[in-house]
């Protein structure tokens, strides 16, 4: 099978709510994907913006999104600070994967950091 990852990027506390359907959504595919040939792999990646227990975990237990296989460990900072360790650390995660095609959220930090890194190499957000 050809293996395909979709990279769901989160790391804030409203970004959590946005990619939770997104998520159920494209994992309810990977039978449809499977049977065309396609090992569809949708790994969370966790900037760490929000680290704290009630504005993090919480939601991942309560919408039931999966653990995230990446966690960027991003923290606080100014807005220059987080987008460049956001784009340094997914520069790294990127390179575990044979497509590189984030889907985005529209948090400033990880919006900007990850389409910059995505059109670099070739990829698409929407």
């Amino acid at each position: 099978m050809q293996p395909f990852t979709i990279a769901v990027v989160a790391g804030a506390r409203p970004n959590f709510m946005k990619i939770a359907p997104i998520v159920r959504a494209l994992n309810a595919r990977k039978t449809d994907a499977a049977a065309a040939g396609i090992d569809l792999r949708v790994p969370i990646v966790h900037t760490g913006q929000h680290y704290d227990e009630n504005m993090s975990e919480v939601f991942f237990r309560e919408l039931a999104i999966p653990t995230p296989v990446h966690h960027l460990e991003v923290g606080s900072g100014s807005h220059a600070e987080q987008t460049a360790r956001i784009m340094m650390h997914c520069e790294k995660v990127s390179q575990d994967y044979r497509k590189k095609n984030p889907i985005l959220e529209p948090l400033q930090e990880v919006t900007m950091a990850t389409e910059g890194r995505s059109r670099l190499r070739g990829g698409f957000t929407c």
